[in-house]
């Protein structure tokens, strides 16, 4: 969904993801999405970014777009500083992105979930929420029994 974002506006990312199937997955912005850029950026840009993330209308669709407008903000020193191999674009990413400017990020992600066209196919699938399952609130271990 985040290569989706960032590939319908940003032709010469979509050029970068295309000719690599490693990079076409990205899976080096896996761990800042999951940690929700915890370790990506400083600590008070980090609570602006989660203060944005938060109140948003569907935070856990706004983190996608957070993570397309990094992606569209790293692409430049992506193909300056790495010969665009899966090892040394992960390694890039985690030492640059916190040094992406996060009132960029944050307006960037903004704009690009303003602009997506409501009704859309695309708009469906980039906006789907998180899967809820109510299997597991219910769920008892099958080896620790709880008091």
């Amino acid at each position: 969904r985040i290569a989706k974002i960032a590939t319908t506006v940003h032709q010469p990312l979509q050029n970068l993801l295309k000719q690599s199937a490693e990079l076409n997955t990205l899976s080096f912005l896996f761990k800042p999405v999951i940690l929700l850029f915890k370790r990506a950026f400083k600590q008070l840009d980090l609570y602006r970014l989660w203060d944005s993330l938060f109140t948003a209308d569907s935070p856990s669709c706004f983190s996608r777009f957070v993570a397309a407008a990094a992606l569209i903000l790293l692409f430049p020193k992506l193909l300056i500083h790495t010969n665009q191999t899966l090892g040394e674009v992960m390694s890039f990413a985690d030492l640059f992105i916190g040094e992406v400017e996060i009132t960029s990020v944050i307006n960037l992600a903004s704009i690009l979930m303003k602009q997506m066209p409501r009704g859309s196919p695309l708009y469906d699938f980039v906006n789907e929420p998180v899967p809820d399952r109510d299997d597991y609130r219910h769920y008892t271990p099958k080896y620790f029994k709880p008091k």
